[in-house]
């Protein structure tokens, strides 16, 4: 065997690879999607649920509220469903890139690797 045909073997290994890691990538992005939608679902009932709560609160305006942590309740129910969709999504996201991440390192190393072991054009 050839040192042109181990290149071109050592050359066609890295395009299937890249193919493969490309292929896992748009896997990667409609899982991403679909984990996404099942949030925007989640946050969709809880504002379903505030909505109902504050317009209980509204009907009963002249009632006096006897418990404070209500008011802590409805602020925390407002505020943490974003951020948390947010951090659950890059939690989940990083922890799906990161092989993907280690084999494209690789890949673009040995494709350097083979670029430098090529001799020039003359």
């Amino acid at each position: 065997v050839s040192k042109d045909d181990e290149g071109k073997k050592s050359s066609d290994e890295i395009k299937d690879e890249l193919d493969e890691l490309e292929g896992q990538y748009r896997i990667f992005k409609i899982r991403l999607f679909n984990d996404y939608k099942k949030y925007v679902k989640i946050n969709f009932l809880i504002a379903a649920i505030l909505i109902i709560i504050l317009t209980i609160i509204a009907f009963n305006a002249t009632d006096t509220i006897s418990y404070s942590w209500i008011t802590v309740f409805l602020v925390a129910f407002s505020v943490l469903p974003a951020p948390v969709t947010l951090l659950c999504l890059w939690i989940d996201a990083n922890r799906l890139i990161k092989p993907m991440d280690k084999v494209a390192n690789e890949l673009e190393k040995r494709a350097l690797a083979e670029k430098v072991q090529e001799p020039l054009p003359r």
